[in-house]
């Protein structure tokens, strides 16, 4: 219950930076916003989707034929399971409180995804060079973390720490479509506007800012 009244607080606070921003600022788009209520259901429903496919290959393992149709049936579970946990620790790593888990959950999957977890890691152990390097290269094969806050948050983050402003404001402003009530997004954009001389979003971030404060 506490936390629906939060989410109803910060709900208003949104309506009213969109007033602020106008209609035509896509990236505060409230079908966009992911809180931390629907990521947890997201998850939960995974976890029951799993525990299913777990009883299945169980029951098949004990009592199935030993025919190819199980044998099939047992390889699409396999997958699907796999499949299953890379979208769990997608959705679970936007917590780093959650980042072993997820890191377990990937262990024998085969994944690209290990290299963000490990990234995240390495961010909050100070060691943002690694982290740079680690999901920089996720990108350049082809990965992709869209619609995955933190690793947004983080790479706009190192971006501005080598000064390429520009192109940490791409990552910054997905972050903020994904959870447009971190104030701390909106003052890093603040001070990539500030950099990159675009006075006037600077002064709409620092009036967002503030208004997020109150």
């Amino acid at each position: 219950m506490f936390s629906s009244m939060i989410e109803k607080y910060n709900k208003e606070k949104l309506k009213l930076v969109q007033d602020l921003v106008g209609d035509g600022m896509l990236f505060y788009d409230e079908t966009t916003f992911i809180s931390d209520e629907e990521i947890s259901v997201r998850i939960s429903n995974l976890q029951e989707e799993y525990g299913a496919i777990t009883k299945e290959v169980e029951f098949l393992q004990q009592y199935g034929k030993k025919d190819q149709d199980t044998k099939t049936r047992l390889s699409y579970l396999a997958n699907k399971a796999r499949d299953i946990r890379e979208m769990i620790a997608f959705w679970a790593s936007n917590s780093k409180l959650n980042l072993n888990y997820c890191a377990s959950l990937l262990e024998n999957n085969n994944s690209r995804f290990q290299m963000c977890i490990s990234a995240i890691k390495d961010f909050y152990n100070d060691k943002h060079k690694d982290a740079f390097q680690k999901i920089n290269q996720f990108l350049l094969d082809g990965g992709d973390f869209y619609k995955h806050y933190l690793l947004n948050k983080i790479f706009g983050i190192l971006l501005c720490e080598i000064h390429r402003y520009e192109k940490a404001e791409k990552f910054i402003l997905r972050a903020i479509k994904l959870r447009p009530d971190d104030v701390q997004l909106h003052e890093i954009l603040c001070n990539v506007y500030e950099k990159t001389n675009c006075k006037d979003k600077q002064a709409l971030e620092e009036r967002i800012s503030m208004l997020l404060k109150d």
